[in-house]
């Protein structure tokens, strides 16, 4: 009589980690410097028009995601800097946003309507101590 085999487990799938390469370094230093137009960093680069007209080739790459982290703008930064901007009620929209598009958060579409809707799961509102209810009834 056989036994029924058991389902394996799937392994949890570890972060991908490359070296990035040094162009990956020039391209997001200028694409930062200019105010995060993909097409002119990777113009002044020197890529084909063929990869300036599809930048998604470039910024997409785990390699030049990780350059960004490494250059100080990480998921973590751009959470805590929003949950600080409610708290405080500053206005610093432009920063903000500026900062979601160059990690990619953020379409250009999206942007012309000058409305950020940002979707919080309830394991980070409670890691970044949210809690939207308050917040909502402390404006009332």
């Amino acid at each position: 009589m056989d036994t029924p085999k058991t389902p394996r487990r799937r392994r949890k799938q570890q972060p991908v980690k490359v070296k990035p390469k040094p162009i990956h370094y020039r391209v997001a230093k200028r694409y930062i410097e200019n105010g995060g137009h993909k097409g002119k960093a990777l113009r002044d680069e020197g890529y084909s028009q063929s990869v300036i007209d599809n930048p998604s080739k470039v910024f997409e790459l785990v390699g030049f995601k990780q350059v960004m982290d490494e250059l100080g703008l990480t998921d973590k930064f751009l959470v805590s800097a929003l949950v600080h901007d409610i708290e405080n009620k500053e206005n610093r929209f432009n920063e903000l946003q500026l900062g979601f598009k160059l990690k990619g958060h953020l379409k250009d579409n999206v942007l012309e309507s000058k409305t950020l809707v940002l979707v919080v799961s309830g394991e980070s509102a409670t890691r970044y101590k949210v809690d939207p209810v308050k917040d909502i009834l402390k404006d009332t």
